[in-house]
């Protein structure tokens, strides 16, 4: 007994070893390279331009911010448009969120609140097939406060809504682009 008790420590003892110390050296010396000198060859950068039919205006000294983009399903750029909706509120009270549904996935976009006599904006993609808009009003608490759908046929470019009314909302104007 006393032997085998020996021979299950030395060999651990050697198992303790190779694993603390392993088995051999492995080390690979990296020798460095020769310096090479590189010269940057500068490749052409291609921005696939979004269809247009007016030329890109020279940037101004101080951009307008972006507005938020949402971005929906489309298959080509022949049957969808790039459409910016505008709210304005003209009411005397502050909007507590603008929402908006997506024509093809009757998603909600929750746009945000609108200050009194501020306007909101958003670009869309906005299929050619889809005549309505549908958006609504929701209070600063958060409670629906009126839903409304819009009439947007032919819209190529823009739909402004001005929301006027002096507590309530009590005139809805459209133009359409």
């Amino acid at each position: 007994m006393r032997n085998r008790l020996i021979s299950t420590l030395a060999v651990l003892a050697l198992a303790a070893a190779l694993v603390f110390e392993g088995c051999g050296s492995n080390e690979k010396v990296i020798e460095p390279e020769p310096a090479t000198e590189v010269t940057a060859t500068p490749t052409p950068t291609v921005i696939p331009a979004a269809p247009t039919s007016e030329p890109e205006a020279e940037p101004t000294e101080e951009p307008a911010p972006e507005p938020t983009k949402i971005q929906g399903p489309f298959a080509d750029p022949t049957t969808y448009a790039e459409i910016t909706i505008n709210f304005k509120n003209n009411c005397a009270v502050d909007i507590g969120m603008i929402a908006v549904l997506d024509p093809d996935t009757e998603e909600q976009y929750n746009l945000g609140g609108i200050e009194t006599g501020k306007t909101l904006s958003v670009q869309m993609y906005w299929p050619s097939d889809k005549t309505e808009l549908r958006w609504a009003v929701y209070t600063q608490g958060g409670e629906l406060y009126s839903d409304s759908t819009t009439k947007v046929t032919g819209v190529t470019e823009s739909v402004t809504i001005t929301i006027s009314g002096e507590n309530t909302i009590e005139d809805i104007d459209v133009e359409i682009k």
